[in-house]
């Protein structure tokens, strides 16, 4: 485009045409949205998809979690969710896919599996 060839709102128009031929959606990247890459990347099985999916929604209650970036916290649910499922070697594979190493996630991690503790001992009363 040239200078002054296109009004602001006509530039913007041609903007959501351009996102919307293109099927792209322009958004906040989320816990979840890091979540899903890394365990697709990572090639989880549905049972830990299912526990990381779970911390991941734990951490977004917690207000202690705010302090941590969505990419920090969806890397931690990932990391603890596969350590809880038997595979103690995910380090340098998540490292590689979401580039945290296990150092910077470990107090997240520790966060996470104090809030699943909680969780799962927690009484649930149903109202009358």
């Amino acid at each position: 485009m040239t200078d002054d060839s296109y009004t602001l709102q006509q530039a913007i128009r041609l903007e959501r045409i351009m996102l919307k031929t293109c099927d792209f959606m322009v958004n906040v990247p989320t816990i979840h949205t890091f979540l899903s890459q890394y365990l697709c990347k990572l090639e989880a099985n549905t049972s830990t998809r299912c526990l990381a999916l779970y911390l991941s929604n734990l951490a977004l209650m917690e207000y202690k979690c705010v302090q941590y970036m969505p990419s920090e916290l969806a890397a931690a649910s990932a990391a603890l969710s596969f350590k809880m499922s038997g595979d103690s070697s995910i380090g340098k594979r998540l490292e590689a896919c979401s580039g945290y190493n296990m150092t910077t996630l470990k107090p997240i991690m520790r966060l996470l599996l104090v809030l699943y503790s909680n969780a799962a001992w927690g009484e649930l009363k149903a109202a009358k």
